[in-house]
């Protein structure tokens, strides 16, 4: 079974089956990975309302101004004092050198922690889908949860004379070598679905509610039970995955009938989840509840308490409101799951991409807000796809 996990091909083949009738809850709890109904973006040109595409004259000017109010602020001791908007129209200001030509289009890169999780997939479609719509060019990478890879992307996405770069981390510390390359080199970042250790070297943070995310799950297991041993599923190198735990673990810090009994890393893959589930388990470590960063972590877990015939006892946690989750909590196979919105994520994003490099005021920081997903609403979402 574990073998079956890990191979990609054949788990491609069989996350389409789980729509089927003739396939069982607990068949499909092994079987569903990966969804590639993520559609509904042909809706987001109409809910962006970008402006016009800019002349490249008024890029070159705006950039020209904004440099020079930025090297204004580096040399003002009390910079940190500035209002959040301008600070921000500052740093984007240290953009890229002049377009030389009205009709080059603007080149904007992007590189997500792993490709792996379809949530990645869906906000490249958003912003794809605006960004070529005006006629401007998106670079995609995937470090494959390599930060030294997602490092090298950096720098050749640079080499590659982008404006702009969207970035999901890898390690939001060890990230910080090539932020300084894209500073040093006069390109804005946007970091989204995430943040990083040091938010100086980035224009704009767009992410999910993540602390409120691990709150949610944890108030609802305190609603529907009086005590419980949780193990914990966690992804210590992203921000996202570890505010989500800390969110979850402080609302339970002042309740001594919830315990921590266990923790694992699965780095948000089903394929590690599911092996570092089975290792507690076979440990003698058995939990009420399991809290997981992410839904694919969830599904691993799920998979490996089902081979112990433990599901049906277990309260399961997840974070992201993908489609397989979704469905499993329709079934009763699974909790909760704190939804998060690639498809607004991505649409943010590009609304904020645009702003910073036409010079026009934007958040330094956005956050979305998750919703719970249980039961009790799950019927009020789109099961087939994201929202």
């Amino acid at each position: 079974m574990a073998e079956d996990l890990l191979c990609r091909a054949e788990l491609q083949e069989l996350a389409l089956a789980h729509h089927g009738d003739g396939v069982s809850q607990n068949e499909r709890l092994l079987l569903i990975v990966r969804d590639e109904d993520h559609r509904g973006a042909e809706l987001a040109l109409q809910a962006l309302e970008l402006p016009a595409h800019p002349h490249a004259q008024r890029r070159v000017e705006v950039r020209e101004r904004l440099v020079k109010q930025a090297e204004l602020w580096l040399d003002d001791e009390r910079a940190g004092e500035c209002h959040a908007l301008l600070l921000a129209a500052g740093l984007a200001a240290v953009t890229h050198q002049a377009v030389s030509q009205a009709d080059e289009p603007l080149r904007i890169g992007t590189t997500y922690m792993t490709m792996n999780n379809p949530f990645y997939s869906v906000i490249d479609e958003e912003l794809r889908l605006v960004i070529e719509s005006r006629g401007d060019i998106l670079l995609t990478r995937d470090p494959a949860l390599d930060q030294e890879r997602q490092n090298g992307e950096i720098r050749d996405l640079l080499h590659e004379d982008i404006d702009l770069l969207v970035l999901n981390p890898v390690d939001y510390r060890e990230i910080e070598p090539a932020l300084r390359e894209a500073q040093k080199a006069g390109v804005p970042v946007v970091v989204i679905d995430s943040q990083v250790s040091d938010s100086n070297l980035v224009a704009c943070t767009i992410a999910s509610d993540n602390y409120g995310a691990g709150v949610l799950c944890a108030e609802h297991l305190m609603n529907t039970c009086d005590s419980a041993k949780v193990v914990l599923i966690e992804h210590a190198s992203t921000k996202s995955g570890t505010d989500r735990i800390q969110g979850f673990c402080d609302t339970l810090a002042s309740h001594p009938n919830f315990q921590i009994i266990g923790r694992a890393d699965s780095a948000g893959q089903l394929e590690v989840a599911m092996p570092q589930m089975d290792r507690l388990l076979e440990q003698g470590i058995v939990p009420d509840a399991v809290m997981c960063l992410n839904d694919p972590s969830a599904l691993g877990a799920m998979a490996a308490l089902q081979e112990h015939g433990l599901l049906e006892k277990t309260a399961v946690y997840g974070v992201d409101g993908a489609p397989e989750a979704k469905s499993m909590i329709s079934e009763g196979a699974m909790t909760a799951t704190a939804a998060q919105s690639p498809i607004r994520l991505g649409q943010i994003t590009a609304q904020t991409v645009y702003a910073i490099l036409n010079g026009e005021d934007y958040e330094k920081e956005i956050t979305v807000p998750v919703e719970l997903v249980t039961k009790d609403n799950v019927n009020g979402y789109d099961m087939n796809g994201w929202q």
